[in-house]
């Protein structure tokens, strides 16, 4: 079942920033680096993180072009 309630989300690895979040429960994760983030956002999120990110809005032509870093 699912219902609109905000979800803890947690991210850890090299390059991640450091929040002072101690538990993982949905009041600490409130005040978080994160804040309140939606599910596109997510997405974005977590593909920048995996360096997979497209630039998004960034055309110089008609045409769109993936643009990815590296």
């Amino acid at each position: 079942m699912h219902s609109g309630e905000p979800v803890p989300l947690v991210i850890a690895g090299e390059g991640v920033r450091v929040d002072r979040v101690r538990k993982f429960d949905e009041v600490s994760a409130a005040g978080g680096g994160f804040g309140f983030i939606q599910g596109r956002e997510f997405m974005y999120l977590v593909l920048n993180y995996l360096e997979r990110s497209k630039l998004v809005d960034l055309m110089d032509e008609p045409e769109d072009h993936s643009l990815l870093p590296g």
